[in-house]
């Protein structure tokens, strides 16, 4: 329905929405228990909103497109994120992203991925004179989430 208005001075048309809504997602989770080599979906689907609805893919706050790990099948709602082979990287933060005309909802979801660590950045060897402050920097992921701890050879000084 437009509802034409006019003013001495201004004029402007409004449209008017009777019984649209903005979307509302349905919370959810990973399908399966991700483990790495695995296979795993999210399910997107609204509980409520007004077609069209328009759904976009996050993750860690970037947007997801198809890629050869990852396929999004969407016909407006609801909508499936397939995550095909599973690495310790996919761990995150997951957001399906509803919209119409009226607004959005969004909902988020975490992925652990159960495997073994992975560097992120590895020791590297470092040559030092006696008195030098060094610093190694390391860092590695994984979950449960990798616990780092530094030794001493036997026989070494420090």
């Amino acid at each position: 329905m437009y509802l034409w208005i006019t003013f001495a001075w201004l004029s402007f048309i409004a449209t008017l929405s009777f019984g649209q809504e903005v979307p509302k997602i349905n919370p959810f989770l990973p399908s399966i228990k991700p483990v790495i080599g695995g296979k795993t979906s999210f399910y997107c689907q609204s509980l409520s909103g007004s077609s069209p609805l328009h759904v976009t893919w996050f993750k860690d706050d970037k947007e997801i497109h198809d890629s050869s790990f990852i396929r999004i099948k969407s016909n407006e709602d609801p909508s499936v994120l397939i995550i095909e082979t599973i690495q310790s990287s996919h761990s995150g933060n997951y957001t399906c992203r509803m919209s119409n005309k009226l607004g959005y909802d969004s909902y988020t979801t975490e992925l652990l991925v159960q495997g073994s660590p992975n560097w992120i950045e590895k020791p590297k060897d470092i040559t030092a004179h006696s008195g030098d402050t060094l610093t190694v920097n390391c860092s590695a992921s994984g979950y449960p989430k990798p616990k780092i701890e530094w030794k001493r050879l036997q026989g070494s000084s420090w």
